[in-house]
């Protein structure tokens, strides 16, 4: 009899691996709260107060994950895309510095992830957005999650 074991959501898994090794540098770089969204819009739409914390909004990849089979069809290559959006208020330089942690924690924690689902976090870009007129920073970072050569054989129940 199979037993039953929640699969590991890409979403969870990211902002799992960022507060569990975020460093706050002496409250220079404080942890943001972090949002789960389903659209860049959705995230631009978010009302929030900016000036008393950051935040990140975590975006999956409306493609969802990316199954690709090999030779024998029992071995498969697979992938997601997510993205995560920056906000602050505070500086250009506070929009830099949690990029740099970001990117820090997921090349430091690259192979490092603990479940059964995924085998490598990328960091895979940066992109600074246009300063709003709210006086709000916006950064825009690509995470893919990666595996190669996952068993996909299927038992009978």
């Amino acid at each position: 009899m199979a037993t039953y074991a929640a699969a590991p959501i890409p979403q969870e898994i990211i902002k799992t691996m960022l507060r569990s090794n975020w460093q706050n540098y002496g409250g220079k770089v404080p942890i943001p709260e972090f949002l789960e969204v389903n659209s860049v819009e959705e995230a631009y739409q978010h009302r929030a107060n900016y000036i008393a914390k950051d935040y990140i909004f975590i975006v999956a990849s409306q493609e969802g994950e990316d199954a690709k089979p090999r030779d024998t069809f029992r071995y498969w290559d697979i992938g997601f895309n997510l993205t995560l959006l920056v906000f602050t208020a505070k500086s250009r330089q506070r929009l830099w510095d949690i990029k740099d942690e970001i990117r820090r924690i997921t090349i430091w924690k690259m192979h490092d992830i603990t479940n059964n689902e995924y085998q490598l976090v990328l960091y895979k870009g940066f992109n600074e957005l246009a300063f709003d007129e709210n006086k709000v920073w916006r950064g825009q970072i690509k995470i893919r999650f990666d595996s190669a050569g996952v068993n996909f054989s299927v038992e009978e129940p």
